[in-house]
């Protein structure tokens, strides 16, 4: 309320006490130990993307790490729609924390990925943060994100009609707004503008097949980037999961013939931890056989 009011300083006081009431409800050490309501802190890391990879797991699995402090909400959106809402609003909505030690904060907003504003405007404000980035194969991503949009009553096509309608329209009008199902798959293009400003060692780019067949490799590869000491969890049931009816082989391949160029642009840029079978996509890729759906972390 008080954010659309345009009143942010009073809307960062409330986030403020919101965090420090959600830190001290979970562990009273930030009573006295961490707390500092004066010193907004910036994010340690941010998991930029991309939608519908992983990066739902992915962040609630990282800050159930003891020394991981959760942003106020996972994706605050800032540097890719809210911006002009000034850092105030921004740091508010981050865990305050001291500076040394082996507290770490931070946040995850999908939406930066595929952002054109965002690189520029995060790497001058936060020349050290760390970013992470899960790629899916594209061709995967499309059909969780029409499934995703079926589970929100916004799509009542069916998933070949509205792929055939989206190969239609990029042909026709490629610059078209309503393409953002495929053209955030253009890994390598939303890859190269994050470089342009963001140096590479600042960069963990993972596999979102690895991630979800193997997530305590992946973690501990992310605890790693982070410098963070290596736990392990209990246990790495999915968030924010999805389950629904494979693709038609129709389907896929129309979209992994479509993708293929785009595929073979990421890999040129030859990033670690990426398989061959990561940038050519496949019919039967992902398709359980056994049921028939196709199941995923989000």
């Amino acid at each position: 309320m008080l954010t659309r009011q345009g009143k942010m300083s009073a809307a960062a006081a409330a986030y403020r006490q919101a965090m420090y009431d959600r830190l001290v409800q979970n562990d009273r050490r930030f009573l006295d130990e961490l707390w500092h309501p004066d010193g907004d802190r910036d994010p340690d890391f941010i998991i930029i993307g991309a939608e519908k990879c992983g990066t739902t797991s992915l962040f609630y699995y990282l800050v159930q790490h003891p020394n991981v402090l959760s942003s106020l909400r996972k994706e605050i959106n800032f540097w890719s729609h809210y911006a002009d809402y000034g850092l105030e609003w921004y740091r508010s909505q981050l865990a305050p924390h001291p500076a040394q030690g082996q507290w770490l904060s931070g946040e995850s907003s999908p939406s930066y990925f595929v952002s054109e504003p965002a690189p520029q405007r995060l790497a001058q404000a936060l020349p050290t943060v760390k970013l992470i980035i899960l790629l899916r194969d594209p061709v995967d991503r499309v059909v969780s994100y029409f499934y995703h949009r079926q589970r929100q009553n916004a799509e009542f096509r069916s998933l070949e009609t509205a792929v055939d309608d989206l190969l239609r329209t990029f042909a026709h009008d490629p610059e078209s707004p309503t393409l953002s199902a495929l053209t955030s798959g253009f890994y390598a293009q939303h890859l190269r503008r994050w470089f342009q400003h963001v140096d590479h060692d600042r960069l963990l780019i993972l596999q979102a097949e690895t991630f979800f067949a193997q997530p305590d490799s992946i973690m501990a590869e992310v605890h790693q980037f982070l410098g963070l000491p290596q736990i392990a969890l209990d246990s790495y049931r999915p968030y924010n999961a999805g389950s629904y009816p494979a693709a038609e082989a129709s389907v896929r391949t129309k979209l992994a013939e479509f993708f293929a160029p785009y595929n073979q642009d990421l890999a040129t840029l030859s990033i670690a931890n990426f398989t061959d079978e990561c940038v050519d996509s496949h019919v039967d890729h992902r398709v359980n056989h056994f049921s028939g759906k196709t199941t995923e972390l989000s």
